[in-house]
C-alpha cells in the first residue's frame, strides 16, 4: 500500500508539473518576446521551497503543487508602475499583445497534447483489438438498456442518431457521453436494417452511459491462477467453456456472472478442449466484495490486443487527428455537463487524478503520455472558459476593454473576481465530493 501511494504521488507530481510548466511557459515566452517584465515564474503556490533569480526573474518551486503562476509587471490595471517600467508593463501593451500572452498558455497545453500523441504513435502502443472491429453484438446483459431496447446478439450497429459508426470505439464513445439520452440505433440484423431506441443508463461512479451489450468474446480460458478452483478442478488454458450446469455459455461475461452468482456451490462445467468434450465439477470459492459474497474460480481472459506503431509522417497525422478527437470529446462532455445532460459525477478532481496517475504510469510510458495528453486538453479548455481568475476571464475583460476603449473599473473587476472565486470554490468542493464518494463506492 505504501509503495502504491509513493508511486501515485511521484506520478501525480510529474504529470501536474509537466502540465503547469508548459502552460506557464506559454505565457512566459510571449511575455518575454513582447518585452514585458516578469518578476516570478513559479511551479506551485504558497511559500517558496527553492528558487534562483536570473536577471529580474525569480524561478521557483512552491510548497503547494496544485498550480503555478508567473508574476508580470503591471498585470493588474490598478497596479502602480514606475515610469521606467511603464513600457515593460503588461497593462502598457496593446490589447492584441496582452491577449496573445494569455492565449498562449492554453495553446501550449494543446501543443503538448499533440506532441505527446505523436510520440506515442512513434513509440507504439497497445489497444484492445475489438475497438477497431465492426460493432457486432456478442452478448446482451439481462434487464439492461440494450435488452430493453430490443438489441440482440448478432446485431451489427451501423449508425447512431443518423451518424455512421464503423467500430466499437465510436459506439462506446457515443454511449458513454449520452447517459439517459434517447439514441436512435440503425442495426443490420440478418441482412435487414432495423431501427431501435436505446437509453443508456447512468453509471454510479463516473456518470457515463452504459448500454449493457458487449462485443463478441467467447468464454475461453486464457489465464488461470495456480491453486485456485479452476486449476484444482482440471481446467486448462485455451479451454472453451460450453455450458455451466446445463446452461449454454456464449460469452465470457455471461460465464463470469454465472460463476459470481454461485459461491461455494459445485458447478458442472462442460468444456471443449481441442476436439474433445470434457466435463468438470468445480466449486467457486466465496469472496466478499464490499457487502456482497461472490464466487470466483481463478480464470481470466484479458482479451486480444493489437500493437500499433507509425512512421514520422503518419504519426503526425495520427497525433493531429487524436488531438482533434480529444478536444471534440472534451467540449462535448463539458457542454453536456453545463446543460445537465451528463451527471455531475462525471467530474473528477485531484484525488481521482492522483489515483489514476500511479495506475497509468505503472502500465507503461505510452499510457502515461496518453493520460497527460488528455489532462492537457482538458486544462486548456477549462482555462479558456470566461470565468474571472481563469485565462478566459482575462480574455473577457480585455474584450470588454477593447469595446469600451478603457479598462474595467476596479470595483467591477473586484466583484467579478469574487464571483469567480466562489464558482471555483464550489467546483473544487464538487470534485472533492465526487472523488471521496467514488473512493467509498468502489
Amino acid at each position: 500500500m505504501t509503495t502504491n501511494l509513493i508511486w501515485s504521488a511521484i506520478s501525480f507530481i510529474i504529470a501536474l508539473g509537466i502540465l503547469i510548466f508548459v502552460h506557464e511557459l506559454g505565457h512566459f515566452i510571449i511575455a518575454k518576446r513582447s518585452g514585458v517584465g516578469i518578476l516570478t515564474f513559479s511551479l506551485g503556490f504558497g511559500r517558496k521551497l527553492i528558487g534562483k533569480k536570473i536577471g529580474e526573474t525569480e524561478y521557483q518551486i512552491s510548497v503547494i503543487p496544485l498550480g503555478g503562476y508567473i508574476k508580470i509587471i503591471g498585470e493588474n490595471p490598478e497596479e502602480e508602475v514606475s515610469e521606467e517600467d511603464r513600457e515593460r508593463s503588461f497593462s502598457g501593451k496593446p490589447i492584441p499583445t496582452r491577449m496573445a500572452i494569455i492565449v498562449f498558455g492554453p495553446l501550449m497545453n494543446v501543443l503538448l497534447a499533440f506532441i505527446f500523441l505523436c510520440l506515442v504513435a512513434l513509440i507504439g502502443f497497445k489497444m484492445p483489438a475489438f475497438m477497431e472491429e465492426p460493432p457486432r453484438v456478442g452478448w446482451v446483459e439481462p434487464d439492461s438498456p440494450g435488452q430493453r431496447g430490443g438489441i440482440r446478439a448478432g446485431d451489427l450497429v451501423i449508425g447512431i442518431n443518423d451518424r455512421k459508426v464503423s467500430n466499437w470505439e465510436e459506439v462506446n464513445l457515443i454511449v458513454a457521453t449520452n447517459p439517459n439520452a434517447r439514441l436512435r440505433l440503425e442495426i443490420e440484423r440478418e441482412g435487414v436494417i432495423v431501427v431501435k431506441e436505446l437509453v443508456p443508463e447512468e453509471g454510479k461512479l463516473f456518470g457515463r452511459g452504459y448500454a449493457g451489450f458487449q462485443p463478441e468474446r467467447p468464454p475461453i480460458v486464457k489465464e488461470k491462477i495456480k491453486g485456485d478452483p479452476a486449476d484444482l478442478g482440471g481446467l486448462k488454458e485455451d479451454d472453451l467453456i460450453l455450458s455451466i450446469d446445463g446452461e449454454e455459455m456464449s460469452h465470457w461475461i455471461q460465464m463470469a456472472m454465472t460463476i459470481r452468482k454461485n459461491p461455494d456451490k459445485i458447478l458442472t462445467f462442460k468444456v471443449k478442449r481441442g476436439q474433445e468434450i470434457l466435463s468438470f465439477s468445480i466449486r467457486p470459492k466465496a469472496v466478499k466484495v464490499q457487502e456482497k459474497t461472490i464466487g470466483l474460480i481463478g480464470i481470466s481472459n484479458p482479451g486480444d490486443t493489437i500493437f500499433k506503431r507509425y512512421g514520422p509522417f503518419r504519426a503526425i497525422v495520427w497525433g493531429g487527428r487524436e488531438t482533434l478527437k480529444l478536444t471534440e470529446m472534451t467540449l462535448t462532455v463539458l457542454w453536456r455537463l453545463l446543460v445537465r445532460k451528463i451527471s455531475r459525477r462525471a467530474v473528477g478532481g485531484p484525488i481521482l487524478i492522483f489515483q489514476t496517475a500511479g495506475r497509468v504510469a505503472k502500465s507503461g510510458i505510452t499510457n502515461f503520455m496518453l493520460f497527460i495528453a488528455g489532462l492537457s486538453i482538458t486544462l486548456a479548455i477549462i482555462n479558456t472558459l470566461p470565468i474571472p481568475m481563469l485565462d478566459g476571464g482575462h480574455l473577457l475583460f480585455l474584450g470588454i476593454e477593447a469595446i469600451r476603449r478603457k479598462p474595467i473599473g476596479a470595483r467591477a473587476r473586484e466583484f467579478a473576481y469574487r464571483v469567480g472565486l466562489v464558482f471555483i470554490i464550489m467546483l473544487m468542493l464538487l470534485v472533492f465530493y465526487n472523488d471521496i464518494t467514488r473512493f467509498f463506492l468502489k
